[in-house]
């Protein structure tokens, strides 16, 4: 989950990893922000320096207090994980507020995952769905997957299974194979789509493909009842998806 990125508002790359850390650190030292930000993550990568996730959180604190919306995420993630220290949910839930208020879309997803779970925060569904369904509507995969699923179950929502299905698509088109599995029972079963064993073979076979191991055994399981006129569409259709994504 922890992202680290990058550094390069401090790179030359003419100069040595540690002479890049040096810069960056003056730099950052007289406030100037992005260093800020950058020399927590050299920090965090152990670049030009010993890794000390303890000084990159220091960094990303003070990159964070100018307004850095990457800081604000960067810090959350170091307080929800409990990177340099023991994990602080409240702490996590405040910057990852910070960042998601500013649109900042994987902010978005772990504070929905916080309200979700009642970590930092009195659990409430409902803001875990408002928050989720922001990360969604920004492609966020993960988070299509999850506010489908929401939608799949009534959890935070109303339950919507054609919603769900809408999500769990956007989703799957991005490669996120927990969302091509449910795809795939959705098909079996139709559950807010027309049942057609031809998709959900495909998707299975295509969660398969990404190495989802019950998916085999789910495809397999659907073969039964299907003729081998249509096995043999399902799959061209999942061959024809791998080649255009």
């Amino acid at each position: 989950m922890f992202f680290v990125g990058n550094a390069q508002a401090c790179y030359d790359n003419a100069l040595s990893a540690k002479q890049n850390f040096t810069i960056c650190q003056k730099v950052a030292e007289q406030g100037g922000v992005v260093a800020q930000l950058s020399l927590g993550i050299l920090y965090a990568n152990g670049e030009g320096v010993i890794q000390d996730h303890k000084q990159a959180a220091h960094w990303y604190k003070k990159a964070a207090e100018q307004g850095s919306v990457v800081a604000e995420y960067m810090l959350g993630n170091a307080y929800h994980l409990g990177l340099g220290g023991t994990k602080e949910h409240e702490q996590a839930a405040y910057w990852y507020k910070k960042a998601a208020e500013q649109g900042h879309a994987e902010a978005q997803y772990y504070l929905g995952q916080l309200y979700g779970q009642g970590q930092g925060v009195i659990q409430d569904y409902k803001q875990a769905s408002h928050w989720y369904r922001k990360a969604a509507e920004q492609g966020f995969a993960l988070a299509q997957f999850v506010i489908g699923s929401y939608y799949y179950s009534g959890q935070g929502v109303l339950e919507n299974h054609k919603e769900g299905i809408h999500w769990f698509k956007k989703a799957a088109e991005q490669g996120e194979v927990n969302s091509q599995v449910t795809l795939g029972a959705a098909y079996a079963q139709g559950l807010g789509v027309i049942q057609d064993y031809i998709q959900a073979h495909m998707w299975y076979n295509i969660a398969s493909s990404n190495g989802d191991k019950e998916a085999f055994k789910f495809r397999d399981e659907i073969k039964k009842v299907m003729t081998k006129a249509q096995i043999s569409e399902a799959h061209k259709l999942a061959r024809e998806w791998v080649a255009n994504h």
